[in-house]
């Protein structure tokens, strides 16, 4: 697991707020994961700290889970209107 963030977890660490899901939660089941043989390696962006290139050669099978960091406005009458919150700001 290639892991741009500082720690694992994705938005389940830093979108949604500790008081609904402590992060502690978060790095024990990312523990889990790791205890059951997955390597993760934290401050690594595909992309710009590894080629998908390197990634191909080193592995046979690669999947790639990409975060949605920002907000998208959905297509549908009042999306727009001052008082719609998008979901990565309600978090």
């Amino acid at each position: 697991v290639y892991e741009m963030m500082r720690m694992p977890g994705g938005m389940l660490a830093y979108g949604v707020p500790s008081y609904r899901l402590k992060n502690s939660v978060v790095l024990n089941e990312c523990g889990a994961i790791e205890h059951l043989g997955a390597k993760v390696y934290l401050n690594t962006k595909v992309g710009r700290d590894i080629s998908f290139n390197e990634l191909e050669e080193k592995y046979d099978a690669i999947f790639i889970g990409v975060g949605l960091w920002k907000s998208r406005d959905l297509p549908i009458p009042g999306a727009y209107l001052p008082d719609v919150i998008r979901g990565i700001e309600y978090l």
